[in-house]
């Protein structure tokens, strides 16, 4: 497609321009054409001037213009007297510019044009504005009104046309306008395929990714499952109750970890075609903070993380669903000790402001950090960071999915900053109300 767009585009380039070469060949074509006519018609009403002048040749001169089959020498002699005498019979300037129009109109060309006749001792007529041009700029015209003249009296046409160059411009300026509108059409075709491409693509490298996670996330409980209620029928086992209870205990917690997973998949379908459900109440957002962040503790004094929480100084009750936000953090810190961890001084750091009409809820990582291409589809439904066949963390990519959603049913949002190997950083921007 690509060198079919570029072929059609030089053809159609090259297309134009041959167009303009040829209406600027055929304009020379006419023009030259007009400037044949124009010394035929000059010498006619010359000669016209002379009989009426010189009554004597009335006879002769008409039989010259209206036949050639005469004797060569009564034509050469009368021939060279017209020529002497034609010099006390000159046309006039207005004459000469109206005999000139009228030879161009003829042949279609009714551009502006500038003229000078004259010989190499004298101008006989010329427009004001002849002698003010860059002759290198434009095409100059000319042509001798007595081809068989051998003195220096010899009288040339100079013509050119000023503007002659934006008049092909404008005579091929509908078909480049046409072409271009097209060719951009064609384009724009092009690359809104190619990206609709490329969003396909990357939609079924998500959606892959998705099953394959979902295909080992849900391996492990399956797995723990069959395997407790194999040992359930085993008959030793009705003879321990102990053993017996903590294999039905596996179950039911494997079982519980299905259902949490099936209704996770449930809820961001459901999300995405309908908009997301919240029931308000005024709730306190220390003690929100306080709630979400217990776990937390345990799990930072397990893994040997610095975890820093700092709640507003000043308590304050914000109006909005205590749940949905309590999960919206919870996500955030998981992620956080999911990714933001190396094994070396961790640290974690959660903020809670109030700041620019909006409370400000930050969850800081000093961990693997994230590229500006990650940045821009960290939020999409499924999408988790590439890394090949790794299945190390586990997660369906839709922790940060759920918590932009919550953030804008509160008609907030989220942003998120970040440098690769440095930190991530994700602030929820929740408004004051």
């Amino acid at each position: 497609m690509l060198f079919a767009l570029i072929g059609i585009s030089l053809l159609q380039i090259y297309w134009l321009y041959a167009n303009y070469q040829y209406k600027q060949e055929q304009f020379e074509l006419n023009t030259k054409k007009a400037l044949y006519g124009f010394r035929t018609d000059y010498k006619k009403i010359q000669l016209k001037k002379i009989s009426q002048k010189i009554p004597n040749y009335q006879q002769e001169l008409e039989k010259w213009l209206k036949s050639t089959f005469y004797n060569h020498e009564q034509i050469e002699e009368l021939f060279w007297e017209l020529k002497t005498l034609s010099e006390d019979a000159p046309i006039r300037y207005i004459e000469v510019y109206n005999l000139l129009k009228t030879n161009l109109e003829d042949v279609g060309i009714k551009q502006d044009f500038e003229f000078s006749i004259k010989n190499q001792k004298q101008i006989y007529h010329q427009t004001k504005n002849f002698e003010n041009i860059d002759f290198e700029s434009v095409t100059l015209f000319q042509i001798s009104l007595y081809p068989d003249r051998r003195t220096q009296k010899n009288l040339i046409l100079y013509l050119y046309f000023p503007n002659v160059h934006r008049k092909f411009i404008f005579t091929t300026l509908f078909e480049s306008i046409l072409t271009i509108l097209l060719l951009s059409l064609i384009v724009y075709i092009y690359f809104e395929t190619l990206q609709k491409y490329q969003k396909q693509k990357k939609i079924t490298e998500v959606k892959n990714d998705f099953i394959n996670n979902m295909t080992h996330e849900l391996k492990t409980p399956i797995a723990s499952i069959f395997l407790a209620s194999q040992m359930l029928s085993e008959q030793k086992i009705n003879e321990k109750p102990d053993l017996q209870k903590k294999y039905l205990d596996l179950i039911l917690s494997e079982n519980k970890k299905l259902q949490n997973l099936v209704e996770k998949i449930l809820q961001a379908a459901k999300w995405e075609k309908e908009s997301l459900e919240v029931e308000m109440e005024h709730f306190s957002v220390n003690q929100m903070i306080n709630e979400v962040c217990n776990p937390f503790f345990l799990l930072a004094n397990e893994k040997k993380v610095a975890f820093e929480v700092n709640n507003l100084e000043s308590d304050y009750l914000y109006y909005g669903d205590k749940l949905l936000l309590n999960q919206a953090i919870q996500n955030l810190l998981d992620n956080a000790f999911k990714y933001g961890i190396k094994g070396n001084n961790d640290k974690i750091i959660l903020n809670v402001v109030k700041k620019n009409q909006f409370l400000q809820i930050s969850v800081k990582d000093f961990g693997e950090g994230l590229t500006k291409e990650e940045q821009i589809h960290i939020f999409e439904q499924f999408y988790r960071v590439p890394k090949g066949n790794v299945h190390d963390i586990k997660g369906f990519g839709l922790g940060l999915y759920f918590v932009k959603k919550i953030a804008e049913a509160h008609k907030g949002f989220i942003k998120i900053f970040s440098e690769k190997g440095i930190y991530t950083e994700f602030i929820l921007y929740l408004p004051l109300l």
